[in-house]
């Protein structure tokens, strides 16, 4: 499904380009981070790039969580 919308909105050598990178990044972080980024970015309509994907990622491992005192 997430290839099918990078080439909806991307030339095939960027789709295939973008998804390796999401790929690449599956591999080095969780996949089913992987998943969840999908999903988001998908709902959102934004642009599916690997660098929104590994935005995504950066926001999720340095949230905090907050602590009731």
């Amino acid at each position: 499904m997430a290839f099918d919308m990078l080439r909806q909105r991307h030339s095939e050598q960027q789709a295939v380009k973008e998804y390796l990178s999401n790929l690449h990044l599956a591999v080095q972080e969780s996949e089913s981070h992987l998943d969840g980024a999908l999903r988001v970015r998908l709902a959102s309509e934004e642009a599916l790039t690997s660098a929104r994907v590994s935005c995504f990622f950066y926001m999720r491992s340095t949230k905090s969580p907050v602590r009731r005192m």
